[in-house]
């Protein structure tokens, strides 16, 4: 197989729980993304599909480093 165009391994991130948020102090983080490994293939079309809620815009966030993995 040739190399892949993007490799992503172990991505993990973690965000504040705004649910569980107290009274004084930092909210507890909430892991969103844990352990994900994937390859994109040069010229290829990949999609991304889940439920609501899942993690795509996330995922797309933190690869764009709009978030911080």
């Amino acid at each position: 197989m040739a190399e892949p165009l993007f490799s992503v391994r172990g991505l993990k991130v973690a965000l504040p729980d705004m649910t569980r948020k107290p009274l004084i102090g930092r909210a507890p983080l909430a892991e969103i993304l844990k352990g994900l490994d994937f390859d994109l293939p040069k010229g290829s079309v990949t999609g991304i599909v889940g439920e609501s809620g899942s993690g795509k815009s996330t995922l797309g966030r933190a690869l764009v480093r709009l978030i911080e993995p």
